[in-house]
């Protein structure tokens, strides 16, 4: 019988084929994607003793600058330039009454003046002549003065008939529309800055050495609808003596509104008072866990529950030590933190021990 087994050529190749699909099978069950990797990191936990040197309170956001603008002329509103919630520039111009009245008598004093100067001159001349006496120069000279200064009233007047921003800020109320009559300092419109915001809050009468030029307290601000976000605050003023009905010093402090955010007043606010100590409680943090500095404001990454990254803002008093803005307990990340990102899925990182 003649033999038909394959020539070993085919075999090998044979061979080859199914090694080659079997190791193909393999590597697409052992794939993984690669961002579904965890990174490790290492974690540090803010210390449970951490919040002994803080003390939070309920605060309200209110305009520092703040006035209520009128004409202080009377006549017709012409033309109202801004709305309410409108942003304006110091000097800008507000709104207008109708000036046709006032343009009318600065024509008129300015013909007196030019009257009132003839008369002086040719007195000037008869005098030098011998031919009039000193006081009918003299009177003469009043008269141009008096007219000088009627003729600067009449042009006041005509500037007082445009309303004129006095700082930065926002429209916020109109008492008048245009056409109505607006009689002399009565309120047309209000304004209030947006630059830089206060913040009023109740202090009670316990805290009260906060208060103290020795207690160097650090004030913190945060804002329930911007979680994660925390600004360093500036104390402004206080009190002399508490309230009697509530026993507390009401205390303003002033804070910078970032551009990016739209903080306005009546707005809800969280104060943090913290006092600096040399006590055992002060903490610091890693210098490798800190991913921005402001100031005194750092930025830092908090692992949420699901082990992801949001960036965290805390406050250090002038040692380095942490004041406010971290809760007994959070997992923060302690190295690495500028090569990481939001959102960023980690996990803590744990030295194996030895055999």
């Amino acid at each position: 019988m003649m033999d038909r087994r394959p020539p070993p050529t085919s075999v090998a190749l044979a061979a080859l084929l199914a090694g080659a699909l079997s190791l193909t099978g393999c590597s697409e069950v052992q794939s993984f994607p690669a961002e579904d990797s965890e990174k490790p990191v290492k974690v540090v936990e803010v210390p449970r003793t951490h919040s002994a040197l803080s003390r939070p309170f309920s605060a309200q956001i209110e305009a520092s600058d703040r006035a209520q603008l009128a004409f202080r002329v009377s006549g017709q509103i012409d033309q109202f330039h801004v709305r309410m919630g409108q942003t304006v520039k110091q000097g800008q111009v507000l709104a207008t009454l109708d000036p046709n009245d006032y343009l009318i008598a600065v024509e008129a004093r300015q013909a007196e003046y030019e009257l009132a100067k003839v008369r002086l001159e040719r007195t000037e001349r008869l005098f030098k002549q011998r031919l009039t006496s000193e006081d009918e120069r003299d009177r003469a000279q009043t008269e141009l003065t008096v007219a000088q200064a009627r003729l600067d009233q009449a042009k006041t007047d005509l500037s007082y008939t445009q309303l004129v921003a006095p700082f930065d800020g926002a429209v916020s109320l109109t008492h008048k529309r245009a056409f109505e009559i607006a009689g002399a300092n009565e309120p047309v419109l209000n304004l209030q800055g947006d630059r830089v915001l206060d913040l009023a809050f109740n202090l009670p009468s316990q805290y009260a050495d906060m208060l103290s030029p020795d207690a160097n307290v650090q004030f913190s601000v945060q804002f329930a609808d911007l979680p994660g976000l925390q600004l360093s605050a500036r104390f402004k003023e206080s009190d002399a003596s508490p309230d009697r009905d509530t026993n507390s010093f009401r205390v303003i402090l002033s804070i910078e509104r970032p551009d990016t955010l739209n903080l306005l007043p009546g707005m809800a606010a969280e104060v943090t008072a913290s006092v600096p100590t040399l006590s055992n409680d002060a903490w610091f943090l890693p210098q490798e866990a800190i991913v921005a500095r402001d100031g005194q404001r750092v930025t830092v990454w908090q692992l949420d529950d699901n082990g992801r990254l949001a960036p965290l803002d805390l406050i250090l008093d002038d040692r380095g030590a942490v004041l406010s803005g971290a809760q007994p307990g959070a997992r923060l990340v302690a190295a690495g933190a500028t090569e990481l990102k939001a959102g960023q899925k980690v996990r803590h990182w744990v030295r194996e021990g030895g055999l």
